[in-house]
């Protein structure tokens, strides 16, 4: 196990710790705290909506309501992929070190992890879509920023599956990975594009 739980430390650490010669944090777990920057945005927009909703228009409250209990769960599991990505690429650089017999299942784990944080990126930009469409209109550029945080992180995820698939040779593994990206990016540039028609100035 690794001694660092970012989660429970300052930020300045992590950037630290980022910056340094050290085997983790790096791209994937930076991927995750990019979401959950985009996510945390996604939630600062629903609270102020559901402020002026609730003086104003309580019967959108209750939609507000859910989707604001959607993106608190989404973050919470995003969090805890900061130092899990952390910990599966440890693992897998140890693994390497010592030529252990179980490395692919170690390639499977670091892939799994960025897949975790791709798709939850994924829902929570489905979230911003639903702010940019009737969310305050007053934070638009906060829905913006969460648009680009959250689409950053789908990407750099992504990068991270892919480039443990090419050491992984069971097929039917690299092949669901593949398909489920795929469909992913379809429908991350597909609701990238209509935040960006909803919010352009």
């Amino acid at each position: 196990m690794i001694s660092d739980h970012y989660l429970n430390r300052p930020l300045s650490i992590y950037l630290n710790d980022l910056a340094a010669r050290k085997m983790a944090p790096g791209g994937g777990s930076a991927s995750a705290l990019a979401a959950a920057l985009g996510a945390g945005l996604n939630l600062m927009v629903i609270n102020f909506t559901i402020f002026h909703f609730t003086m104003y228009h309580k019967e959108k409250d209750k939609k507000f309501a859910f989707m604001r209990s959607e993106q608190d769960k989404i973050i919470k599991r995003i969090m805890i992929l900061i130092d899990k990505d952390c910990q599966v690429f440890t693992d897998l650089m140890r693994a390497i070190s010592v030529k252990a017999k179980n490395i692919e299942d170690k390639y499977k784990d670091a892939a799994n992890v960025p897949m975790e944080i791709a798709h939850e990126s994924l829902l929570s930009m489905a979230i911003t879509l639903g702010l940019a469409k009737c969310g305050n209109k007053n934070l638009m550029s906060d829905i913006g920023c969460a648009l680009h945080f959250l689409k950053g992180a789908f990407y750099a995820s992504r990068l991270n599956v892919l480039i443990n698939l090419k050491y992984i040779k069971d097929e039917k593994f690299v092949k669901e990975k593949g398909k489920k990206l795929s469909h992913m990016k379809k429908e991350i540039d597909n609701i990238s594009y209509r935040i960006n028609k909803t919010i352009e100035v």
